[in-house]
């Protein structure tokens, strides 16, 4: 009867562990995006190619197969 009792009690703090430990998930941070520095924003001028605006600010994060001449860069803190 002690052994029962003895493994019941291994067994519920055993569920109690997995429980608890699985709603303490870690969640990682991702930033996604370009971060845009001020400088390289000035530094954008009219006429300027796709080729130069994407070597200044990279390359954008969403293409738009709608909007073919709208570049979306988004960043996140």
């Amino acid at each position: 009867m002690n052994s029962i009792l003895h493994k019941t009690c291994i067994y519920a703090a055993l569920a109690c562990f997995i429980s608890f430990s699985s709603a303490c998930v870690y969640e990682l941070d991702v930033q996604q995006g370009n971060k845009l520095e001020p400088k390289d924003i000035e530094s954008l001028e009219v006429g300027m190619t796709r080729n130069q605006v994407r070597f200044l600010l990279g390359t954008p994060v969403v293409n738009d197969v709608f909007h073919e001449d709208r570049w979306d860069y988004i960043y996140y803190f």
